[in-house]
């Protein structure tokens, strides 16, 4: 599910929050990019962003939100999607 957000916000994103989150929501992992490393994930208008972990038996990762952020912090983009398991 995305909120509504700034249309073609990738290019004018200087900061992006990857969050992994379980089916109770309890986070499980949190990936935070700033504006020097974010080009190394910028394909052409997607965001190619990797995430390995491991986590407790049973801690299964249920859903991920990618929050895309401009200079001043304010969202521009929030995306939500479940995981496939």
């Amino acid at each position: 599910m995305g909120t509504p957000g700034v249309e073609h916000a990738l290019p004018a994103a200087t900061s992006v929050a990857v969050v992994i989150y379980d089916n109770g929501e309890t986070e499980l992992r949190r990936e935070t990019v700033d504006a020097s490393g974010l080009s190394r994930y910028r394909k052409n208008d997607w965001l190619d962003f990797h995430v390995t972990f491991e986590s407790e038996l049973g801690r299964v990762p249920a859903s991920y939100v990618v929050q895309l952020f401009d200079d001043a912090g304010n969202v521009l983009s929030r995306v939500r999607r479940a995981i496939d398991a």
